[in-house]
């Protein structure tokens, strides 16, 4: 089938490639023209190669030829969101029009999706197994619109992940919020992407400590800007614990010119920034200044207020060349989860400014506006109580307490993401995106890209196409396998969260010597932990052996048509080559990652029960034998590469699995305890 796409730009057939591959010599947010032709001739590029691997004859230029189906990319038409596009049948072919460049992307990923083209992974795809006898064009024209149009993507942890396949992964699965990263800025700029910086700043800008001008500290000349509470002294070793005050103007203006000086250096490059104030978990300023401009948001938006104002006047000066949207956290941890009760200040509600609204301590076990879940009900009042400012939501689904365990949230991902999208929520992100070893946890990310392009998704038809596209002849083994998983999986929050109150947080706290006190436990155990865990590690373990077994018959499928063709051979070593199956790689993953997670919930219930045990004066000698051989077992494995958060270090490190399961601590205390009791 001869198929040609048509652009608007001279001279087309000559230069569709140079400009496709020209982003690294392009100012985006100058240039426009040249954005636009670069990102509009990069998606032509896809269609190109994609039509072409299914058997089509493809050719392109500016003007319209004889073909058997005609393309047009019409940029720069409709109105609406820049990345909207439309999919409609002509007379002789398919016209993908939309307002912007990004528009034009996503109708040719859309175009090609419906082709039966899917990427699945920054390293699968998968395309028709035949040629294609004639393309698949709608017959009514086709919106492509995103109900997340806010953004859509992740925080990322950790200044080295970085990955040109996940970047192109993102866009070609419709996701546009990233990090910014100077080896592939480029590229991520023609795919679209939003950067977003910034974070918990503050405690780096007012480090008590920090050195003036003067040659004084932050601390010796101005203590009166941290933050002050009628039962404390100010002192410099607790500064940091109460939120600054909000409320001094010589404060803000200092911080202003701090965050302009940012913006203008090290975050140039960014669309966003996270204007996110100290993490101190409460304690916020209480001079009179502060408790006039209302509750602990109130002072917040006060403050992101005048940040808007002293960036506006800094555009108007010339001392800011690009617009920068600010974004502000609603999170426990700055004491700005429950809405304002007063205003949104008008600036804010005019400049596109917004916040994330972050519920760090939700149940997994419940959907989100779950009426029986005392654990969200607060996080549900707090978000329907925002108005007026728009909303990203951001989810937990990898918070470094779950240390990359093999999570699925597909009992919840739909009603939630339909909630918030009834709720006025209009962008969405998570914490953290693991950049390996997916594993099981694939399906979270490819189903979280869906619901933010379409909260109403046919997620059953979805994971039925997910199970067939990864697993193909095992995929009924696998989506067995997923079921048990995500039964394993229900009380995350309360095995492990930033909570004082889950299990992870309770044994951490335990000295390992002779408890006195009965083990808490979070109420949704309902003080059944042990029982749990033990149904968890079951569901875990049986997955683990359909996996095998899924493995072993795939392997066997695998082997009986594997070849070493000599005479093909350019290169004698060639022959020698390990031979590779995708679908045998991907169990391999799973298998890895949940076997990891059985074994971490295992010795997490062995300790619950040897707490139990000590306490209640019953022999434990069995149970710290089996936590002795699982620790080493444990600490002879290793997790994939974990990225440190640090705006200052470019680090990572790989950890062992006990190092991982953040129990090794009270493995060495209760090792500890039993070496002295050995020894009196």
């Amino acid at each position: 089938m001869k198929v040609h796409i048509v652009l608007p730009y001279p001279n087309t057939a000559a230069l569709l490639y140079t400009w496709a591959k020209e982003e690294k010599t392009i100012d985006f947010r100058r240039e426009r023209e040249r954005a636009e032709r670069c990102t509009v001739a990069f998606a032509a590029t896809e269609l190109v190669s994609y039509l072409g691997r299914l058997g089509c004859e493809v050719s392109y230029s500016a003007s319209r030829e004889e073909s058997e189906v005609l393309i047009e990319l019409v940029p720069g038409e409709g109105e609406g969101e820049e990345e909207e596009a439309l999919i409609a049948r002509t007379a002789d072919g398919v016209r993908i029009s939309a307002p912007g460049r990004m528009g034009i992307l996503y109708g040719v990923y859309e175009f090609l999706t419906m082709q039966g083209i899917r990427w699945i992974s920054p390293d699968y795809e998968v395309l028709p197994k035949k040629p294609l006898k004639g393309l698949l064009i709608p017959e009514e024209p086709k919106a492509v619109r995103f109900d997340m149009a806010l953004g859509r993507g992740f925080d990322f942890e950790g200044l080295l992940k970085d990955s040109t396949k996940l970047w192109l992964w993102m866009s070609r699965n419709g996701l546009n919020l990233a990090a910014y990263r100077p080896y592939t800025a480029a590229f991520q700029k023609k795919l679209g992407m939003s950067f977003k910086m910034g974070g918990h700043i503050f405690e780096r800008i007012l480090d008590p400590d920090r050195r003036l001008e003067s040659g004084r500290t932050l601390w010796e000349e101005h203590n009166d800007w941290y933050g002050y509470e009628p039962e404390r002294k100010r002192e410099k070793e607790t500064a940091l614990h109460t939120q600054f005050c909000m409320s001094n103007p010589e404060l803000l203006k200092f911080l202003g010119e701090e965050l302009l000086r940012n913006i203008n250096e090290e975050w140039y490059e960014a669309d966003r920034i996270d204007v996110w104030t100290f993490d101190t978990w409460g304690r916020t300023c209480q001079c009179e200044g502060c408790k006039k401009l209302g509750n602990s948001t109130d002072q917040t938006l006060h403050f992101l207020s005048y940040m808007r104002e002293a960036l506006d006047q800094a555009r108007k000066e010339n001392r800011l060349d690009h617009d920068v949207r600010l974004v502000m956290c609603s999170y426990e941890g700055t004491q700005t989860l429950e809405p304002p009760a007063n205003a949104v200040p008008e600036n804010l509600k005019k400049s596109g400014d917004y916040i994330t609204y972050y519920p760090i301590l939700r149940c997994y076990q419940h959907t989100f506006a779950d009426p029986k879940c005392n654990g969200n009900a607060h996080y549900r009042e707090c978000l329907e109580g925002w108005k007026d400012i728009p909303i990203m939501f951001g989810e937990y689904y990898n918070v470094s307490k779950s240390e990359d365990l093999p999570l699925l949230f597909t009992k919840t991902m739909q009603k939630d993401f339909q909630y918030y999208h009834k709720v006025g929520v209009t962008g969405m992100t998570y914490m953290h995106l693991p950049m390996l070893e997916w594993g099981v946890r694939n399906v979270t990310q490819l189903l979280y890209a869906k619901l933010c392009r379409d909260v109403n998704t046919d997620v059953e038809a979805f994971l039925a196409q997910y199970f067939e596209d990864r697993y193909q002849s095992q995929a009924r083994q696998a989506a067995k396998a997923y079921e048990l998983c995500k039964m394993a999986s229900e009380y995350s929050a309360s095995w492990r969260s930033w909570s004082k109150r889950c299990m992870l947080s309770r044994l951490r706290e335990w000295d390992g010597e002779k408890p006195t006190e009965e083990l808490s436990q979070e109420e949704h155990f309902k003080g059944e932990a042990v029982r749990i865990g033990q149904d968890a590690i079951r569901y875990l373990n049986e997955a683990v052996e359909i996996m095998r077994d899924a493995k072993r018959e795939r392997q066997q499928e695998f082997v009986r048509k594997m070849r070493t063709d000599r005479a093909q051979a350019v290169n004698p070593q060639e022959i020698l080559l390990e031979k590779k199956d995708a679908i045998i790689a991907h169990m391999d993953e799973d298998i890895r990652l949940l076997v990891y997670g059985r074994d971490v919930m295992e010795l997490t219930v062995l300790f619950i029960r040897y707490y139990n045990a000590l306490r209640n004066e019953e022999e434990s000698g069995g149970l710290w034998a089996d936590i002795d051989r699982l620790a080493e077992k444990l600490a002879g494995m290793y997790m994939p590469l974990k990225y440190i958060n640090s705006m200052d270090n470019i680090e990572l490190r790989c950890d062992d699995c006990l190092e991982r399961s953040q129990l090794r601590s009270l493995y060495y205390r209760c090792l500890r305890y039993r070496v002295n009791q050995k020894e009196q």
